[in-house]
């Protein structure tokens, strides 16, 4: 991958960059208001992708088992921290994330 590449992302319709005229009234700021990615998408994601397409139908998947491994190797690789598989839980998002968080680890009327 070659982070030093610049992209042009203005006009492709990106919540970053065309989102802030809609979001804030003007489009010369900097676009620091949202996580989004100005790099190309590593060669390996873009083939498992195409790998994927090719099968043509698109319902509800199981995550394999070696979705979870990863997971626990890369925590254990990168981390040191050692993780059984009935631990982990796919969550659809990070806010969604932060709110099953609240609700599990606080009780209602505390002040977070």
């Amino acid at each position: 991958m070659d982070f030093n590449k610049t992209i042009n992302r203005w006009h492709t319709g990106c919540v970053k960059y065309d989102g802030l005229q809609q979001n804030y009234g003007r489009s010369d700021l900097l676009p620091l208001w949202v996580a989004d990615m100005d790099f190309e998408v590593c060669p390996a994601i873009t083939e498992a992708l195409r790998h994927r397409l090719e099968h043509q139908v698109f319902g509800y998947s199981i995550a394999p088992d070696s979705y979870w491994q990863s997971i626990q190797d890369w925590l254990l690789n990168r981390h040191r921290f050692s993780v059984e598989r009935d631990e982990l839980t796919f969550i659809p998002g990070i806010v969604r994330g932060l709110a099953m968080a609240l609700q599990v680890f606080t009780d209602k009327g505390d002040k977070v």
